[in-house]
């Protein structure tokens, strides 16, 4: 058994007990392939044909090969949503290509919710939607007669499953009214009357920019994890599908014979997230391309979220202004709302596609983390337009946003070996002047963000710190609060430093989830 210094089991070794049990993984493995029975019944009933477009997978499975899997982006992310905690996906694509009955469809096979529900409970924008027609409306005949404000919820604000139909037609007053709803799963109405939605999927479609839409704001946009843009027209090969299908107008579908309970739904989906964890790689890719995007040395609080230049011209004469630096390919960067969806999305499509090397320690790869960046960040990035719109993308925003995950691939790439080394820095086994991150040069993310850490492991307050966080079980909420007023009034600890060690401590948080293994 290891042992820390009093004779006790390590971190590093409760971590293993972790390890799921044999039916547990029987338990994930049974409901995975329910998923992909829905999945696969979709194009075979003639509900949904997408062949034009793909998520490209690479990753290595339990046999230690190499997979490589394509996706319909349209209909996975509809299944993959179920093990999403309060998803919200937004469909960005042309009007007539099937986008709101394949969701219909999907999912009233994964929630064994009726699709007549699922119908009823659709909102559709247009310029008359408001407060009342969206969320509720009270019962006038008691509120006339008897002064009591019953509030009638309607079904969109009750059903576990919400489409919203043309969202940009829908005014800035009623986009307000689904702001909160879209944020928290929380409706209030009137005089304090409160609605709490448990969990739900909420799933909208956007058609192109014309006559009677309005703009979204970010914030809003915001409030959804991921963007899957749409093709307007099939292929061709899907097309001659189409054509020999029965007359949807005179057959309705047959109902999925698959259906799967929404009570074992939104269980499985807490073993997912529980269980399922970001790998070390997966992580810092994750960590550097977010950071890559939205650090600038130029910038307030050395980020683009307070500039008023656009990149283009803030980039002029600055170091870094380099043809592989991923800073001046964006005029914003991640918010933390979407990193911690990019974590979820890519814990949901590693289950689905059971891209783990051990099913006992599922963690997710770097390639499942790339593969879903692009659909989290479609609705969220503005590129660089002097980029953007010229050779070899020609305003192509997907091709756009995969290649700038490719760049933040192969720049953490040739960093990686400095950054691994960092655990072994701040335990004491390798000297800080000894680092390799000391021999990067022009990499923005490594000196703004990685480098202060290794600075502060010389200082023997932090190392102190730090060793005994590494050597502690668990924590309690108490002793956390103790080391956040040791770390403020007692020491001269920088504060990217302070916030790292803080951290670390919260993974050991008594009753708390574990993310030991994606803590340096």
């Amino acid at each position: 058994m290891i042992t820390n210094n009093r004779g006790e089991r390590t971190w590093e070794e409760m971590k293993m007990e972790q390890r799921i049990s044999g039916g547990m993984i029987e338990r994930l493995d049974a409901y995975r392939e329910k998923l992909r029975e829905v999945y696969c019944e979709i194009p075979v009933k003639g509900i949904y044909y997408n062949s034009r477009s793909s998520m490209d997978f690479s990753f290595e499975a339990s046999d230690n090969k190499l997979h490589r899997v394509n996706l319909d982006p349209m209909v996975s992310s509809v299944i993959v949503s179920s093990v999403v905690p309060k998803s919200c996906v937004l469909y960005k694509g042309g009007h007539g290509g099937g986008k709101t009955s394949m969701i219909e469809e999907t999912s009233s096979s994964i929630f064994a919710v009726p699709k007549k529900d699922i119908v009823e409970a659709m909102i559709r924008g247009n310029d008359d939607q408001n407060v009342n027609t969206l969320l509720a409306s009270y019962n006038i005949g008691k509120l006339l007669t008897k002064g009591d404000e019953e509030v009638r919820w309607r079904k969109f604000v009750t059903c576990p499953v919400k489409i919203i139909d043309e969202l940009n037609r829908f005014p800035p007053t009623a986009q307000n009214a689904l702001f909160e709803i879209l944020n928290k799963g929380r409706v209030e109405f009137g005089g304090g009357h409160i609605y709490e939605v448990d969990d739900f999927e909420v799933f909208a479609t956007e058609n192109p920019n014309d006559v009677g839409t309005y703009p979204m704001s970010r914030p809003f946009l915001d409030r959804f994890g991921l963007c899957i843009p749409a093709p307007q027209l099939p292929s061709a090969e899907d097309l001659m599908a189409l054509s020999s299908r029965r007359d949807d107008k005179l057959y309705a579908f047959e109902a999925s014979k698959r259906n799967i309970d929404i009570k074992e739904a939104k269980e499985l989906e807490k073993l997912v997230n529980d269980t399922v964890r970001i790998s070390n790689d997966g992580l810092l890719y994750m960590i550097y391309f977010a950071q890559a995007l939205a650090t600038c040395s130029r910038g307030d609080f050395s980020d683009k979220s307070h500039s008023c230049l656009a990149v283009g011209e803030r980039c002029k004469g600055c170091e870094y202004d380099t043809k592989e630096t991923l800073c001046q390919y964006s005029q914003d960067g991640f918010s933390g709302r979407a990193f911690l969806d990019l974590q979820r999305w890519s814990k949901g499509y590693a289950f689905f596609l059971d891209a783990f090397k051990d099913k006992a320690n599922p963690e997710v790869q770097q390639g499942i983390v790339e593969a879903i960046a692009p659909y989290v960040l479609y609705h969220r990035v503005e590129p660089n337009e002097a980029i953007f719109t010229k050779e070899p993308f020609f305003g192509r925003k997907l091709e756009y946003l995969k290649t700038m995950a490719e760049k933040a691939r192969k720049s953490y790439a040739t960093v990686r070996a400095p950054l691994l080394e960092i655990p072994d820095i701040l335990s004491g086994k390798l000297a800080p002047e000894k680092a390799k991150i000391y021999e990067v040069k022009k990499d923005l993310v490594v000196k703004e963000h990685f480098l202060p850490i290794v600075e502060a492991a010389k200082l023997e307050e932090f190392r102190a710190l730090y060793k005994g966080l590494d050597e502690a079980l668990e924590l309690t909420e108490q002793e956390i609060i103790d080391l956040e007023k040791t770390m403020t009034f007692n020491t001269s600890i920088p504060a990217r430093a302070k916030a790292f060690l803080r951290a670390k401590a919260l993974t050991k948080l008594k009753g708390g989830e574990s993310q030991g293994a994606q803590t340096l």
